[in-house]
This record gives C-alpha cells, sequence and structure tokens, in this order.
C-alpha cells in the first residue's frame, strides 16, 4: 500500500489525504509529542493542530523521532499531564 518504504510513497496509498476532514475530530487530541527534527515536521504537526479543535501540539527542543527515548521525563510528563486533564 504504502511502496518501497515511508518515505517514498508508491502505491494504493499515495493520493490518500484527509486533511480537510481533520476538523470532524471532536475528541481530545494531543497532537505530535515529536521532536524539533522529527521526520513528521513540525510543520507538518502545526498543520493538524490547526485543524483539530482544541488540539494540544507538543515539540521537544533538540530530539527527532524517538523522543520517548531523548527525553523520557519530558514525554512521561508531557502524556500524564494530557491525560489527567481529560479524566
Amino acid at each position: 500500500m504504502n511502496g518501497p518504504n515511508e518515505f517514498t510513497i508508491t502505491g494504493t496509498i499515495k493520493d490518500w489525504d484527509i486533511t480537510d476532514r481533520l476538523h470532524e475530530i471532536k475528541v481530545p487530541t494531543l497532537v505530535s509529542v515529536g521532536g524539533e527534527y522529527d521526520e513528521v515536521t513540525p510543520a507538518v504537526a502545526e498543520v493538524i493542530h490547526r485543524n483539530i479543535g482544541g488540539s494540544e501540539m507538543v515539540i521537544f527542543k533538540g530530539c527527532s523521532h524517538l523522543t520517548m527515548w531523548e527525553d523520557r521525563k519530558g514525554y512521561n510528563d508531557t502524556l500524564r499531564k494530557f491525560i489527567l486533564s481529560h479524566l
């Protein structure tokens, strides 16, 4: 479906885009608890965040795609705070 790898999308999902439907998400949403050097770039995460009303977005400075390893405390604190605020 995807193609030879995550960066070369040539498969059946190459034209799949639901950005225009993100506004339909009506549950608490934490967008990109990723890093400033993540594969899911902050610019891409921002588009998602802007289109999901009330969403929260967190980008960790100096981190890449493995924020949960690069900043364990910050990552876990962020998840804990988000989850507890929506119980």
